[in-house]
């Protein structure tokens, strides 16, 4: 399996419309749930607007397991069936709900309270196991950027962003060091 390897960028809540607006109309709607012992659980269904009429494609059941292992993030990524995904999902610690944007290579999460506003913005990139730094950075991201996450730090999973009071102060946090 290869090492998980990404750099994650918090973007401004404020520039939410104008970031959708450039990432296009079609996202990934993802419920995503954390069981105990670094197990994920994703439902993801493809969204598509044409012509106005809103498309809704068939979901998509995985199960992920992450573990730190020889100085490396290992990541195993399974489909599942649908019995199995909500089955597991009886019993979750956490859950949390995202549309996920593609721009060039870019993920864009907009995670999303239960009446489906957006609480936390952030931008991820995938790199190559030998990568430090994304190759390039979409304009739109770089314009509404506010922080760069550093490697590793934990904060910013989306385990813990599931928790919108703990979300919602880093985001506060990060506006006020940036003197917003």
């Amino acid at each position: 399996m290869p090492s998980e390897n990404e750099r994650k960028f918090v973007l401004r809540l404020d520039k939410e419309d104008c970031i959708k607006e450039v990432c296009g109309s079609s996202f990934h709607s993802i419920q995503q749930s954390y069981l105990s012992g670094g197990a994920r659980l994703r439902e993801s269904c493809l969204n598509t607007n044409v012509g106005g009429i809103a498309h809704i494609g068939v979901p998509v059941y995985h199960f992920c397991y992450k573990k730190f292992a020889n100085k490396r993030l290992i990541e195993i990524e399974t489909e599942i069936s649908p019995r199995d995904f909500h089955d597991l999902n009886q019993d979750v610690i956490c859950k949390l709900s995202k549309h996920r944007y593609e721009i060039i290579g870019w993920e864009v999460d907009f995670f999303l309270d239960s009446l489906g506003k957006t609480y936390f913005l952030m931008a991820e990139y995938e790199m190559d196991e030998d990568q430090f730094e994304p190759g390039f950075f979409p304009d739109i991201i770089l314009t509404n950027l506010i922080y760069e996450v550093p490697l590793g730090d934990d904060d910013f999973s989306s385990k813990k962003l599931c928790d919108i009071a703990h979300a919602s102060q880093i985001y506060k946090n990060l506006l006020f060091s940036e003197g917003n």
